[in-house]
C-alpha cells in the first residue's frame, strides 16, 4: 500500500473529489465538534458524500490498527 499527502489550493470539497478520481481509497479523520456546523460546514462529511472511491473515516481521536502493524506493536501480522 502508498499512501500519498497532497496541497490543494481552492475551494477543499470541489479540489479533494477531483483528485479522488484517479485514487482507490479515502483515509480522513472526522472532528468530533459539531457547534459551528452552521457556521463553518462540515468539509469532511461533504468529501465523504461527493467521493466515488472507498472511504475509510477514522473518529475524533481514533487510532487503527494498521499503525501498530506497521511499528511492529501487534495488531497484525508482519
Amino acid at each position: 500500500m502508498t499512501a500519498e499527502s497532497v496541497c490543494l489550493d481552492g475551494n477543499p470539497v470541489h479540489k479533494v473529489v477531483e483528485f479522488l478520481q484517479a485514487s482507490d481509497l479515502l483515509v480522513i479523520a472526522h472532528r468530533q465538534n459539531h457547534r459551528f456546523s452552521l457556521i463553518s460546514p462540515d468539509v469532511s462529511r461533504q468529501i465523504i458524500m461527493r467521493a466515488d472511491c472507498s472511504v475509510m473515516v477514522l473518529p475524533h481521536g481514533g487510532r487503527t490498527d494498521y499503525a501498530k502493524s506497521v511499528n511492529g506493536n501487534g495488531g497484525g501480522t508482519q
